[in-house]
């Protein structure tokens, strides 16, 4: 028997390279070895896969395997890949990831891409994105802000540590910790980074980490966190975003600004008054569904005369006002910079639902703001920690905004309820076949 996977592209364009990570379970006493386990399409054509073992059975077969599968998917396309109990040659890979580990560093590499994580000194000693080495010498750095001001970088403090989360030819997971220091030698707050890179794409996903382990009774209070990087970019070379609302028709339309641009998600929409109105009770409710937009709203140069006034700002019906914050300024949740030789792509993932968030491009500059300095503070106690997913991808020479949104696109569905933009089902009668989660007795 086999186990049959339902794939549909949910996206009208096709995405190749795309890697799918699922448990998948397996039938007892069959499989011992990760290797003995392969993935064909409906032809029988062996699609690349690697596995690793997540449980195993008293009888030391394995229950559940982690699988990384490579696979290709036209615009729309819906089709069925099926995992068996059987080993095969596995097809090769032009772009396989490697990772090596150093004394003083650990590198991550698919040939397109590269991360250099270092032990000590900046956090990523080298970065490259689809051949171009993106960061100067000042490279990455995190910083958190208390609730007194006081800044704290993870850069400063001596002890870091790396470590290999998983690693195979088609996808690798290098996790960073450490704790953040200010230039006194106190330390606020623990993190961690994971730098995830899969095989065939330049894409880097990073997820932040941080956690609460201060000695501290009561409220824990950070005034900001953010993600520096300290880019080769032009100072010059223009934003590229996407206006949702433009005109009175609401059409959205491409924009390339010349300027400092910053991003938000935010469920108010004056960002200057964020923090008291958001303490204020007749504020937005702090769990409503944000928006994202540019801050400056003359960034977008529009001609509010062409408008019926109840589609100008501070003007018109109030009805749903907290669903709507950014109004005219609302944009795409992706934003990249643009010179003639490189375009550079950044997002978060559910950007628009985890607000506060910003992205900030002043110059060569790009800073994540994983809890913005212009919110209110963050209040935490001991033992809370919360994690974020940013992205970072580029493409050599000048890309259209089309093109900026096909690379978000294969990250998630960012409208709506955000999701992977591959949906994955597998045959329910499966699991119950592997008698996993007592499927078998129902």
């Amino acid at each position: 028997m086999e186990a049959e996977i339902k794939l549909i592209n949910e996206l009208c364009i096709p995405l190749q390279n795309f890697l799918i990570s699922r448990g998948i379970p397996l039938p007892p006493g069959r499989i011992k070895n990760p290797g003995d386990v392969s993935v064909c399409d409906a032809t029988g054509r062996i699609i690349p896969s690697e596995g690793i073992v997540l449980q195993r059975r008293p009888d030391r077969s394995i229950e559940w395997l982690l699988m990384d599968i490579l696979v290709d998917l036209d615009a729309d396309e819906k089709k069925s890949i099926f995992v068996e109990m059987a080993s095969a040659p596995q097809p090769a890979v032009e772009n396989e990831v490697s990772v090596v580990e150093t004394r003083g560093s650990v590198v991550i590499s698919n040939g397109i891409s590269e991360i250099t994580l270092s032990r000590t000194g900046p956090l990523v000693a080298k970065l490259v994105i689809n051949g171009k080495s993106l960061l100067k010498d000042a490279g990455a750095n995190l910083e958190v802000v208390d609730g007194s001001g006081k800044v704290y970088r993870a850069s400063a403090y001596p002890v870091r540590n790396i470590s290999v989360v998983r690693a195979n030819r088609l996808c690798a997971i290098v996790r960073m910790e450490g704790k953040h220091a200010a230039n006194d030698g106190a330390t606020f707050l623990d993190y961690a980074l994971e730098f995830t890179l899969t095989a065939n794409i330049p894409d880097i996903k990073i997820q932040h980490t941080f956690y609460c382990r201060e000695p501290i009774d009561g409220l824990v209070w950070v005034r900001s966190i953010r993600l520096v990087l300290d880019t080769c970019m032009e100072q010059g070379a223009p934003v590229l975003l996407r206006q949702a609302n433009h005109g009175k028709f609401h059409l959205p339309r491409a924009l390339e600004l010349n300027e400092k641009v910053e991003v938000v998600s935010s469920s108010i929409g004056d960002i200057d008054r964020y923090a008291q109105i958001y303490n204020d009770e007749h504020g937005s409710h702090p769990l409503a569904l944000g928006s994202v937009f540019i801050r400056d709203f003359a960034s977008l140069r529009e001609n509010l005369d062409d408008y019926p006034f109840y589609l100008r700002p501070g003007e018109g019906s109030k009805f749903r006002a907290e669903q709507t914050a950014g109004g005219l300024r609302t944009v795409y949740p992706v934003i990249a910079k643009k010179q003639n030789d490189f375009t550079l792509v950044v997002a978060f993932d559910r950007w628009q639902h985890l607000h506060p968030k910003s992205i900030l491009i002043d110059g060569n500059l790009v800073i994540f703001s994983i809890w913005p300095q212009w919110s209110s503070p963050m209040k935490i106690v001991q033992g809370v920690s919360k994690s974020h997913i940013l992205r970072i991808s580029g493409s050599p020479g000048p890309l259209s905004m089309n093109e900026v949104e096909h690379r978000m696109l294969r990250w998630e569905y960012p409208w709506d309820n955000p999701s992977e933009p591959v949906d994955f089902s597998i045959d329910p009668a499966w699991p119950a076949y592997c008698e996993v989660l007592d499927c078998h007795r129902i």
